[in-house]
């Protein structure tokens, strides 16, 4: 390939194993997101994986979802090849105002399942 192009080819020791650092390094992530919303004062309504549910409390609705999405973003990375699963959540809540006081609206949650990939067994 060297003479080809014009120049040298230089393969260095241990080619033959490069990619195996990438596999020992490489990881594996994925994301799921909901939502919580009010159609009402007093409903919240979560969004979960396997459909929406209805509940009096924002804090349960908020729970339940979380809930429900770290378990959907470990099946998930585990699916892929994720050995241990760490989970990060970052959420962003929106609230309007209505005569003076603050008024939930609706929070979006994120969860990221990361993890180093599995290593193939002999």
């Amino acid at each position: 390939m060297g003479r080809r192009l014009g120049t040298d080819a230089k393969v260095p020791e241990h080619a033959e194993v490069a990619n195996a650092v990438g596999a020992v390094v490489g990881r594996v992530a994925l994301a799921v997101e909901g939502t919580v919303t009010s159609p009402a004062p007093g409903v919240f309504i979560a969004h979960l994986p396997d459909g929406p549910r209805r509940f009096a409390d924002q804090g349960e609705a908020l729970s339940a979802l979380s809930d429900a999405l770290d378990a959907e973003a470990t099946a998930r990375a585990q699916a892929a090849g994720a050995a241990e699963v760490e989970l990060h959540r970052t959420s962003d809540r929106r609230e309007a105002e209505v005569e003076g006081s603050p008024m939930f609206v609706e929070a979006r949650l994120r969860v990221t399942a990361q993890g180093r990939a599995r290593l193939a067994t002999q």
